[in-house]
């Protein structure tokens, strides 16, 4: 009996140690460069949205966790909760818009950007347009650490 204690507690201490590692690599891991990092894909914001509209299975699998250029009309610009900004891209006529929000670093190229005008986004895509039944309304694209590359 003492034996199996033993080797419980061994194994339990060495789940430990693994299950730390990780924790600390994963806190330490570096952060994605997307300023860095070249588009993987070009799009019209409009043509975003479309392609998630019509079928979200096949937009997620071309578009989420890639770095995308964005090119479109702004709607909106403002400053969320965390003092990032967040330019909102949306053309007449379209259903949803992308909301790119911007890391602090990135904050200052907003702004010079002013509403109507035409602008490029380059950021990475977390969830894709879809439409709410329940509450008779679309939700946006989402892309995150957004840079501006040209307006």
């Amino acid at each position: 009996m003492k034996i199996w204690i033993k080797r419980l507690l061994i194994i339990g201490a060495v789940g430990a140690i693994i299950g730390l590692g990780i924790v600390i690599y994963l806190f330490n891991m570096p952060h994605r460069d997307v300023v860095g990092e070249e588009a993987s894909i070009k799009v019209a914001a409009t043509e975003l949205v479309a392609n998630f509209l019509d079928n979200e299975a096949t937009a997620n699998q071309k578009y989420l966790d890639n770095v995308v250029e964005i090119s479109g009309t702004v709607q909106s610009v403002r400053t969320d909760s965390q003092g990032q900004a967040v330019v909102m891209l949306k053309e007449a006529g379209q259903k949803a818009a992308i909301s790119c929000t911007f890391t602090p670093e990135t904050s200052k190229d907003v702004e010079a950007i002013t509403e109507g005008s035409n602008i490029t986004i380059k950021g990475i895509v977390r969830a894709g347009a879809a439409y709410d039944a329940d509450m008779d309304l679309y939700e946006h694209v989402v892309a995150e650490k957004c840079s501006v590359v040209n307006h």
